[in-house]
């Protein structure tokens, strides 16, 4: 049976259903820049926000320093006290910078270590240890667990290699400290920070840590794929 020829209205026809699908997809495309570019502005005035809020309690303390000053001539015993209460305000100021950092990690960190093939299922966030006599030991930022392993991570909102160095310490006694989520499993550790250079970066790795930092728009674990993280074991 002989094909039915093409006619100019079949070309045409085609030309007008292939028009409508270009623009159904660029109409979806457009969509979904805007979509992002809307996203993306909301991040960015999130920062600017948290800019603002920071330079203002920075610009206070500031005025706050400068006001102490004055106050030295008139009376040493003064000025310790207002030094103290400094103190206790810069301690505040870093404690939040750090619980800032720790709330821009927290919702993503499960996924973070599911790309890497790390089933991870749950997330704990600021664990506190104490000894057999109930007395304060440590503070665990996040504690991701699936039953069989676990990451105990640290977030700092500026991370420097003291921070790295302290974090291995407490590793070393987490491991005699067992809780219900730890009790028995396998341990690894992590850090993180919305501020790492390349240089603790590097060092936290060469201990066998892995590495949480901000990398273009997003933050994300920044050790190599076949990176083999430190081990501890729990006691049961």
């Amino acid at each position: 049976m002989a094909q039915k020829p093409i006619t100019y209205e079949d070309v045409l026809a085609l030309f007008a259903e292939t028009d409508k699908k270009i623009a159904a997809n660029a109409t979806y495309i457009q969509k979904l820049t805007e979509e992002s570019a809307k996203a993306e502005a909301r991040r960015e005035a999130e920062r600017k926000k948290e800019e603002a809020r920071r330079e203002a309690e920075r610009k206070k303390m500031e005025a706050e320093r400068k006001k102490m000053e004055a106050a030295a001539a008139a009376s040493k015993k003064d000025l310790d006290k207002a030094l103290k209460r400094l103190a206790r305000q810069v301690g505040e100021i870093t404690d939040n910078l750090g619980r800032f950092a720790e709330e821009q990690i927290y919702p993503r960190v499960l996924d973070f270590f599911y790309d890497r093939g790390v089933m991870l299922r749950e997330c704990y966030q600021r664990v506190v240890i104490k000894d057999e006599h109930g007395h304060f030991l440590m503070e665990i930022d996040l504690l991701l667990t699936n039953g069989e392993i676990a990451v105990v991570v640290e977030v700092k909102h500026k991370l420097k290699q003291k921070d790295v160095e302290e974090h291995l310490e407490r590793m070393d006694k987490i491991i005699n400290y067992p809780i219900g989520v730890t009790r028995g499993v396998s341990l690894s550790s992590a850090v993180a920070g919305m501020i790492v250079t390349e240089e603790v970066a590097n060092f936290a790795m060469k201990k066998g840590l892995y590495v949480i930092k901000p990398k273009g728009n997003s933050v994300e674990i920044i050790n190599a794929p076949d990176f083999k993280p430190k081990t501890w074991k729990v006691k049961s």
